[in-house]
Parts: C-alpha cells; structure tokens; sequence
C-alpha cells in the first residue's frame, strides 16, 4: 500500500472513530540506504494524526465508561393521581397555609449552619476547579538576584584555583507552558468541574432534606399540642366524673369504689401529660437549632395551641424519569461519575509523553549599574518532552485505582437511583395508608363519644354501673389520641413525599453557583449511554488561545 494513501486512510478511518482497527502494514525497507521520499511525512500531518488518536482515544473511554444498567418504570406503582407535580412542588410548604411555619422556613434558610456548610463546600469546590483550569495557561514568573560569590583557593585535593569575590546581579522573566497534547490537565479541569457541580447538588440537596425537617417538626409540635389539648379535656370531664362519684357515695346511692376507680382513671390520664410536654419541648427545641437559633428561642413564641394546618389530600408523583432528573442526590451522583471518569483519561494520560514549552529573558552582570547595558541582557527559548520509561507500575496502578473508583461511582449512582424509587413508592403508600386510618378512627372517635354520652346517662339515671363509664372514658381518650396522632402523621406523610419527589430547593436555591460554559453547542452524546443530564450543568470555561489542530485535540467538555 502506498504510504500516502496509508496516511490518508488513517485520517479517515479515525475520523470515524475507528481508530484501533486499521490494517496497519508497515513499509518494508529498501535495500538502497537513500531514504525514499514516499517516507518523508511532513509535519503537519503527523501531529495531526498524533493529535487526532489520542482525543479519539480519550472520546472511546470516557463514552464508554458512562453506561448505566438501571431500569426505570414507566410509572410509580401507588401513584393513582396523575399530573404534573412541578406546579405542587414549588415552595409546598405554603400550602399548608400556616404562616408561622412560613416564617420558620425563612428563618432557616437564613441562619442554618449545615446549609451553610453546604455553600462553603461549594465556593472551595469553585475555587479548586478555578484553580485546575489556571495550570492550561502559560505560567510567568520574575525572579531577582544579587550575590557576592568568593571562590574557595583549595579544593579537598589541595589544588589551588585562587581568585577574588564578585558580584553577580540577576534579573529574570521566565514562561512555561505545558501543551496538554494527551489532555492530561483537560482532564483533571473536567474532574474539578464535576465535583463543584456535585458539591452544587449537595447543597441543593441540603434545602431539600431543611425544607422537610423544619416542616415536620412544626407539624410533630402542633399535633402534640392537639393531643395536650385533647388529654386536658378528658381530664376536665374525668374530673366531672370523680365529683359525681362523690356526690352519689356522700347520697348514699353509690359506694367508695366507684370514687376510686374514677379517680384512678384521672390519675392515669393525666400521666398522660408529662410525655408530650417533653415532646412538645423537644420540638421547640429542634426548630430553634433547625433556624440557627438557641435551644430556649421559642418556648414561649410555640408554646400556645394553634389551628392545624390545612394541607392537600394528594400530590401527583409523575413520572419516575422526572423524578431522577430533579432529585438533587441523584444528580449529585451523575455528577460523580463524571469526575471519576475524567479522572480514569487523565490517569491514562498522565503514562504518556508530556511537552512543554519555556522561555527565558532577563538581565546579569557583576555589577549593578550595568544592567541596563545591552550586554547584560540574556534569553533563552526552547521546548521539552518527558516521557515516563519506568515509574515502578505506579503509573499503570493509577489507572487501575482511577477505573475502581469510576466503578464505585457508577454503581452509587445506581443505587441512589434505586433508592430515590423506592422512597416515593414507599411515601406514597404511607400517605394513602395514613388518611385510610385517619377517616377509620375518626369514625372510631365519633363513636366512642357516643358511647360515653350514653353509658353516662344511665349511670346518672341508676340504670347502668361505673364500670361501664370508665370503659368509654378510656375508649374515647385512646380513639381521640389517635385520631389527632392520625392527623399528624397524615401531614408529617405528606411532607416526606414532597422530600422524596425532590421538592423545594428550586425556589429557593436560586442559580448554580458553579461558573457555567460559555460555549454555545456543545457536542451531544447518546442518552442510552451517560447518566440523566443535570439541568444547568456547567462545563469548562476560561480556555487558552489555541490553534486550530489543538482544539480538535481537545475532548468535549
């Protein structure tokens, strides 16, 4: 095969992203020593060949190394609404119409410590990724000296090399530049990247998880005061009953042991009390930290009953596609996975050859005011390759330990994938569930007042035994208990399957804080082979003036 046309089907075939399988036959040499001039390749075209190699090299791994296994439903199995959840999803806390609670959600936003954390990690992730990106530009630096040097009469030998002390005055610009030819430092930029958008969706994740506790321990403290409500009223009408008791025994119609066992059911239900104080503090005191406030901060603001929050009866899921693209834990995920695998190209190519371009000018003499002659002036430029030979198999064990970790990445994402589906099917059920019990024992409630009113009357009337009273007393204490612990555990429901659908943090996160590309087409990839793309992804900025052959180079950010 004629070399031209050798060269040639190379540039094709890896055009087409074939590079590994060319029919490679090296030209067999000639018995004469003159050099054919079939063989004189010029340069241009064989750094474009080098160059085109090894970003079709890099484009085949990372594409490769993106591949996920995980089947997602068409639909979620409990989710008997339908619909869009977008429009309940944004800022659902308000739809329980509580103002108070409106108010603590700001509160948190504003003075929580975790979220603050979660933005910190990301400004440092930011600044890493800044950081990483300033190693594609040319690095320049200025150094000055000035030494007096007296060299030694007598070396250890005994030789003499007599001479006088001198000044030697230097100053100097150096540059350096690093051609990420193998896209060593691309690489590494791509990894920064993904792991500050990563951090990003960690801190979004953080206003979904605040978001959820803040409700819930507002609706765990309004429904204890319910259930406090609840008892003091059954204490009031127990009470009612033990002077009953009384005054029938002082009439002589009744006994001493009805008085006792009247006032060992009040007894019993007010040891009922002291649990939910606690639990009703506990609350108050988790708001308080939740808010970035002092335990004590609202004992007395949330110590008195309110009205109990209205809510929706249902919220549509939609589908389990949307879900996994708006989940910030699984984006999060994703977004790992692209650091590792950024990282396995820039493991890969850290085992091959590296060039660098440097440059020197400046100005030395002995003495200080002959600087500025143009004699003292010295420059220097050049360039140079590394190629590592023999590093001990570290090299080779990067790679390994890069491609464990990628691994690692995808199999979380997966699992995370996994898990954010089985907690909206799981709070689903627990919603629908929840409000099934709530409507029985409201019912059950209903009748167990029913039950007192009667056995009452005919206790009053001589028709009927304490015993019966005392019955229907605990009876409509335990349904009422339940019917209010129904309630908030309803509500408490309600807010779990807003955090599991991922709701929130788009209201109130506002824009990424990750710098975003300005580059306007971005290559595409299959979506049956990477991982669901985040919304607003940001991609590499800031890119070094190039020629044209170094940009085709360059893997896609």
């Amino acid at each position: 095969m004629d070399s031209r046309k050798s060269i040639a089907f190379f540039e094709r075939s890896i055009a087409a992203g074939h590079p590994r399988s060319l029919p490679i036959t090296p030209p067999q040499p000639r018995p004469t020593g003159r050099i054919p001039s079939t063989f004189k390749f010029s340069m241009h075209r064989l750094l474009c060949f080098i160059l085109l190699t090894t970003s079709s090299i890099q484009a085949e791994s990372t594409a490769a190394a993106v591949r996920m296994e995980v089947p997602v439903p068409d639909r979620f199995a409990a989710d008997h609404t339908g619909g869009d959840p977008e429009a309940a999803l944004a800022a659902w806390w308000t739809t329980f119409g509580d103002a108070t609670l409106n108010t603590l959600i700001d509160d948190a936003l504003q003075g929580n410590r975790d979220l603050v954390v979660a933005e910190a990690r990301v400004a440092e992730a930011v600044a890493r990724r800044r950081a990483a990106a300033g190693e594609l530009w040319p690095q320049l630096g200025a150094e000055g000296r000035a030494v007096r040097v007296k060299p030694s009469e007598s070396s250890q030998s005994g030789s003499f090399s007599g001479g006088d002390a001198s000044n030697d005055f230097t100053s100097t610009l150096t540059a350096s530049w690093e051609l990420d030819v193998f896209g060593r430092i691309r690489q590494g930029v791509q990894a920064a990247q993904a792991r500050a958008e990563a951090d990003e969706e960690a801190r979004r994740d953080v206003l979904v998880l605040l978001l959820a506790e803040v409700a819930s321990t507002y609706l765990e403290l309004r429904g204890l005061q319910n259930e406090q409500s609840v008892v003091m009223d059954n204490i009031k009408s127990q009470q009612e009953s033990v002077d009953l008791t009384r005054v029938r025994r002082d009439a002589g119609v009744d006994n001493a042991l009805a008085v006792a066992q009247a006032e060992g059911q009040l007894a019993t239900t007010k040891a009922t009390l002291p649990p939910l104080t606690q639990g009703i503090r506990e609350a108050q005191h988790r708001l308080a930290t939740l808010t970035g406030q002092p335990p004590a901060t609202y004992l007395q603001s949330l110590s008195a009953p309110a009205p109990w929050p209205t809510s929706p009866e249902q919220v549509p899921a939609g589908l389990p596609s949307s879900l996994l693209a708006r989940r910030p834990d699984v984006r999060r995920a994703e977004r790992l996975v692209a650091a590792a695998t950024a990282q396995v190209g820039q493991a890969r190519a850290a085992r091959l050859p590296s060039f660098a371009l440097t440059a020197q000018t400046g100005r030395q003499s002995q003495e200080i005011g002959d600087l500025v002659e143009r004699k003292a002036s010295l420059w220097s430029f050049g360039a140079s390759m590394s190629i590592p030979l023999f590093t001990g198999g570290t090299l080779k064990q990067n790679v390994k330990a890069a491609e464990a970790a990628l691994h690692q990445a995808r199999a979380g994402y997966e699992q995370t994938m996994l898990l954010s589906l089985e907690e909206v099917e799981t709070a689903l059920v627990r919603h629908t569930e929840s409000q099934n019990a709530l409507t029985a024992l409201r019912e059950a409630e209903t009748q167990a007042r029913t039950t007192l009113t009667l056995s009452t009357d005919l206790y009053k009337n001589g028709a009927g035994s304490f015993l019966n009273v005392l019955d229907a007393q605990r009876s409509k204490l335990y349904a009422q208990a339940q019917a209010v612990s129904a309630q908030r555990q309803v509500a408490i429901s309600l807010v779990g399957l807003y955090k599991a659908l991922g709701g929130g943090w788009e209201v109130v996160a506002g824009p990424s804080q990750v710098p975003v590309s300005r580059k306007k087409n971005p290559k595409k990839t299959s979506a049956a082979h990477t991982p669901t793309p985040s919304p607003n992804t940001p991609q590499l900025e800031n890119q070094p003036p190039q020629n044209k052959k170094t940009q085709r180079s360059a893997p896609n950010p």
